[in-house]
């Protein structure tokens, strides 16, 4: 970064990062302050009114929700409370659901189970698409005077001795040799008297918030999946309304090829003609050749699959990653000046698919807490610690304690270990034993020797791409409307090239270059590493993946990155 003297910005409170909690969080905020000073005015509380407060949302991507990817199957439970009256207020939603199928998959044929089990049903959830969802909440948030500032990213939190006093959002108009271009405009300082951070998982504010609090306990590293989807055009009246299919099975947990993974898809369809079909797996995978994107054209290929898209078009495409972890991973919540919200904080029910209505729920609680601190005018972190009593004694503890130690019992997705997480759901997680630690994603891969010892491993990492319904990684990268700035400093950080091709491609094949799913990596003739930064989706695989953490991703200038519509 550049110094000089910024411009400084004050604020009453900052949010980071506009997704459904940091937007929920400012507009359930503003509705109680309303509230309180109608109820004063009537004479029905006591006391003064308050001043509106001065609410700030800054987001990275270019437009509201051009970085908000998801299935998504939402429970409205956290939107009925925070605004009863969705449906009047026009709320985007793809459809209700109607019916749920799950089926297991062997690799051509296929087992439909014949109930569903509790953790899969949806009847009186939505299927949403995510981006236009926060497109939404923002205009709701914006009519009800809250500030939100689009293009703009937080690179770097701002401490006064032991207290988090804002951000400094990122220059924009750097070159890639770190010289200030034509357009050069430097990042302003925004100063509050709280900051919220929702800026997604693995936030890269987050992680500088570590290193000053330890918020993270050394023995629970969070964990990650991730997901990748693709959005296909289908023929009128092809689809099921309100249609919900979840897979097991293959491609996932294939012994047999040492290539056992954990992971699911889901098959949701939408308004217009649309249908998206995903895939999550697991990064605690022990295979240097995990493909995500790879493994969604294989599960495509499928009979039963191939058949319900028989005739689409894939028109979006994208991919994210997803905190797993749990109850255990969850990270100190609030401290001097700042609260943690959302994914950031690993608020994600992962056995139920499902994160977006606790991530809401999560800001609702952060925007009680400050209505109590403004009663107060008590800013200090003693009078923020009734936040994670409120998260303690809300339904999202429920539901994490409930599946408290799925991520570290779970080990691949077949018939026999669905039924242990019915008895998790049945005793509550008790018939293990509790708080089991976790180890990062990365120390899991193996070597290449050590994992195909007795087959050609080169054979696993091709899948012909020869019909547009099997776009490869580039032209899938086309659909998901990614675009930075060319001339920019890179965003990803590569510690030590000579160690990538050296001991990460003679010992893992440089896994970068196959778990990516933006061919941001790639090998070169020589078997050098190339990084193509203008490709990268910002799912941060490479910094959680990599076997020998020599990589690490920072923010790109502002309004960089996908462009998601209906993802």
């Amino acid at each position: 970064m550049i110094n000089e003297k910024r411009g400084c910005l004050e604020v009453d409170v900052l949010f980071v990062g506009a997704g459904p909690a940091n937007l929920s969080a400012a507009i359930h905020l503003m509705s109680l302050v309303e509230n309180h000073n109608r109820g004063v005015k009537s004479g029905r509380l006591k006391g003064p009114e308050l001043q509106k407060p001065n609410l700030l949302v800054i987001e990275k991507a270019e437009m509201l929700g051009g970085h908000s990817f998801s299935g998504t199957i939402l429970r409205p439970k956290a939107l009925q409370e925070l605004l009863p009256d969705y449906r009047q207020k026009g709320m985007p939603i793809e459809g209700e659901v109607i019916w749920n199928e799950l089926h297991f998959l062997s690799k051509t044929g296929r087992f439909s189970v014949p109930f569903i089990p509790k953790q899969f049903e949806n009847q009186g959830n939505f299927i949403i698409s995510l981006s236009k969802f926060v497109r939404w909440l923002g205009a709701v948030a914006g009519e009800m005077g809250v500030d939100i500032a689009t293009g703009f990213c937080g690179k770097e939190v701002v401490f006064a001795g032991s207290r988090t006093i804002g951000v400094i959002v990122g220059d924009k108009g750097v070159s890639r040799n770190n010289v200030r271009k034509d357009n050069y405009q430097a990042g302003v300082e925004i100063n509050a008297a709280l900051t919220v951070f929702g800026e997604g998982a693995r936030g890269s504010l987050v992680k500088q918030l570590d290193k000053k609090y330890s918020i993270f306990h050394p023995e629970y590293p969070q964990v990650f999946e991730i997901g990748v989807k693709e959005v296909f055009k289908m023929p009128e009246g092809s689809l099921d309304k309100g249609r919900v299919v979840h897979l097991m099975g293959w491609p996932f947990d294939n012994q047999k090829d040492g290539r056992s993974k954990e992971g699911g898809a889901f098959i949701y369809h939408m308004a217009d003609n649309l249908l998206s079909v995903g895939l999550v797996v697991a990064l605690n995978t022990e295979d240097p050749l995990l493909d995500p994107h790879a493994e969604l054209q294989r599960l495509k290929r499928h009979p039963f699959v191939s058949k319900i898209l028989e005739g689409g078009i894939p028109v979006h495409y994208g991919c994210k990653n997803i905190p797993c972890g749990g109850l255990f991973t969850i990270p100190k919540l609030c401290f001097a000046g700042g609260l943690i919200v959302g994914d950031s904080a690993g608020f994600v029910n992962t056995v139920e698919l499902k994160g977006a209505h606790l991530a809401m729920k999560s800001g609702m609680l952060a925007a009680e807490t400050i209505y109590e601190a403004l009663l107060k005018d008590d800013f200090s972190q003693e009078g923020f610690l009734s936040y994670s009593e409120k998260i303690g004694s809300s339904y999202i503890f429920d539901e994490l304690h409930k599946y408290r130690n799925f991520r570290q019992t779970f080990k691949g997705i077949d018939p026999v270990r669905l039924g242990q997480i019915s008895l998790q759901n049945i005793f509550g997680g008790a018939f293990v034993r509790d708080e089991l630690s976790f180890v990062p994603d990365y120390k899991h891969t193996k070597p290449l020797k050590e994992l195909y010892k007795n087959a050609d491993y080169r054979k696993y990492g091709d899948v012909k791409h020869n019909s547009p319904f099997l776009p490869d990684k580039l032209t899938d990268l086309y659909y998901s409307g990614t675009k930075h700035e060319e001339d920019q400093p890179v965003h990803l950080k590569v510690s030590d090239p000579s160690v990538c091709a050296s001991v990460c491609r003679d010992n893992y094949n440089c896994p970068c270059t196959h778990f990516c799913p933006a061919q941001v990596y790639e090998l070169d003739n020589s078997g050098q590493l190339s990084i193509n930064p203008a490709n990268c989706l910002h799912c941060k695989t490479c910094e959680i993946k990599c076997p020998l953490q020599n990589v690490s991703f920072t923010l790109p200038e502002a309004g960089g990155g996908p462009n998601y519509m209906v993802c």
